[in-house]
């Protein structure tokens, strides 16, 4: 958007409403996603980076410049075993099913520029919906060399002291955007509120 006054290109931190067979996020483009243990990783497909202006989602929920609520935290993973009592220093998935013994390169992410919920139905999943996060510009630099470093390895989404997926890095993610992916609404809502209040 140009200001007329000084003619200078503003840009304002978002994201786009895509169909629903694709996702938002460029993690998504990026990684494949992190399954329990016992299970092995989820693939995704790709998908574009957002652009342009600001949009509401699925009936309710798109939230902007927040202050994370919730502890939230981007580490590497070490190690990753099923069960479902974690002990030491591993910490649960947020579903029980494995424990993640997590490394040294942590991004604490104190703010995001944008929080976002969307239908994302596939089959056998029809209520099947996804929280998308935008890093802040000082986290977006941080998690680009993150994620430059983590090629061919996981890194953990952790919120409140919970593994919520642990995708394996396939490429440098420049752009700061992220999402996790649940089988239902209710499910997806309760992350953004985690995360955003």
């Amino acid at each position: 958007m140009a200001d007329a006054a000084d003619g200078r290109v503003r840009r304002r931190p978002a994201v786009v409403a895509i169909g629903p067979a694709l996702a938002i996020g460029a993690l998504v483009a990026a990684c494949s996603g992190g399954g329990s243990a016992a299970s092995g990783p989820r693939r995704s497909t790709p998908a574009p980076s957002p652009t342009g202006s600001a949009v509401s989602f699925w009936p309710g929920y798109q939230a902007s410049d927040v202050a994370v609520r919730t502890p939230l935290e981007l580490a590497d993973v070490v190690s990753t075993r099923a069960g479902g009592s974690c002990g030491g220093r591993e910490v649960p998935a947020s579903d029980g099913t494995s424990c993640y013994r997590l490394g040294t390169d942590v991004l604490p992410v104190k703010q995001l520029s944008a929080v976002t919920v969307t239908d994302a139905p596939q089959p056998g999943q029809p209520d099947r919906s996804v929280v998308g996060l935008a890093l802040g510009p000082a986290d977006t630099a941080r998690f680009q060399q993150q994620t430059d470093r983590l090629i061919g390895r996981q890194l953990a989404i952790v919120l409140g002291g919970r593994v919520l997926d642990a995708p394996v890095i396939q490429t440098t993610i420049p752009s700061g955007v992220f999402q996790v992916a649940r089988p239902t609404r209710n499910e997806t809502m309760a992350i953004a509120r985690a995360v955003a209040g």
